[in-house]
């Protein structure tokens, strides 16, 4: 299904119903939509009425727009830990925000929409056959522990595992205590934060909160040495941009690689617009991020004032030496390319 135009209230609403079941919300349950104040009230209405179609106990509360990865007021969390399931509509993430352990430890079970358009939360929803793959590849990178990515500009950056686990976001969540992306499919774990070494040449989408996400017009180049980035070549503006904004923090562990992994949903291949979900899902993209990776979800040990998250197109990627990527397409033996009924 694609949309031409921004879906109304009934298509929402539709969505809303299908998210609701897929996260097993029963009416016994407490939901609450958390959501702050750029967020579209149309969008807040279709869940808000199909929580009621449930018959949970829904509360919505609007809070200011707040920055990126910190902790949402005291308020909120405290109403966060006394429900079941949060809708997060906010349009500012709060993912790598301490208090997410918190409330996560608590059962509660946190689905987020943070940067999705209004036209992908109608067209994109959770698919049961981008959600095998997705745990086919989840499997296959929690079975190797040498991973690495080549480019055809001259990317060669090698990571390790170690005995870090390996998330497989599926867009909704139905047991207590997770948290999920919804219209977001990427594959990734926490590499080891000292191990990581090469080259990186930025060459796709750039998603740098708060205040740049744009895809580059000319490849970075970057070098990485034990885990973290020690040069970016800044000869042109992309890489300036870039360079700019990590350096604005005047925090080290913002060098740091956060995660490393793959996207691979079928429906999301076009970047010539700005839409943040479909670029982190983009079919055969390497994703390397940098800075904050210490969430309950990743595991990682990083705690920085940013993080960023970048795309790696036309991308190879091998497990333990295995290719399972080649030039932005996944190969047959990997078992994760998209059928041609999919395409």
């Amino acid at each position: 299904m694609t949309l031409a135009t921004k879906p109304g209230f009934s298509e929402l609403f539709l969505a809303a119903q299908a998210t609701l079941s897929l996260c097993e919300a029963k009416p016994t349950e407490r939901v609450l939509l958390y959501y702050d104040t750029p967020q579209d009230q149309t969008l807040v209405e279709a869940f808000h009425t199909a929580c009621l179609a449930v018959g949970c106990e829904v509360t919505a509360l609007r809070v200011p727009k707040g920055f990126p990865d910190t902790d949402p007021p005291a308020i909120a969390l405290a109403a966060m830990k006394a429900v079941d399931l949060i809708v997060d509509l906010a349009t500012v993430t709060w993912n790598y925000a301490p208090a997410t352990a918190d409330v996560l430890a608590s059962g509660t079970r946190i689905l987020q929409m943070t940067d999705v358009l209004q036209e992908n939360i109608a067209s994109r929803p959770p698919s049961e056959e981008v959600y095998k793959r997705a745990r086919k590849a989840e499997a296959m990178l929690q079975g190797g522990r040498e991973f690495r990515v080549t480019t055809p500009e001259g990317t060669d950056l090698v990571c390790h595992r170690g005995d870090r686990r390996v998330i497989a976001q599926k867009g909704f969540v139905d047991e207590p205590g997770t948290t999920d992306l919804y219209a977001n499919t990427t594959i990734a774990f926490a590499p080891i934060e000292t191990e990581a070494e090469g080259t990186l040449w930025l060459n796709g989408p750039l998603i740098l909160y708060p205040q740049y996400c744009f895809v580059v017009k000319e490849p970075i180049r970057v070098q990485v040495s034990a885990g973290r980035i020690v040069a970016i070549e800044d000869s042109h503006e992309d890489a300036r941009v870039f360079k700019r904004w990590i350096e604005q923090f005047g925090d080290p562990n913002c060098y740091v690689i956060a995660h490393f992994g793959f996207s691979l949903d079928h429906r999301s291949r076009d970047i010539s617009r700005f839409d943040l979900s479909e670029w982190e899902s983009l079919y055969g993209a390497t994703m390397v991020a940098f800075g904050a990776n210490d969430s309950a979800v990743l595991g990682g040990t990083n705690r920085a004032k940013g993080h960023a998250d970048c795309l790696l197109l036309n991308s190879s990627f091998y497990i333990d030496g295995q290719l399972v990527l080649i030039d932005g397409e996944f190969t047959l033996e990997s078992g994760l390319r998209a059928s041609s009924k999919a395409i």
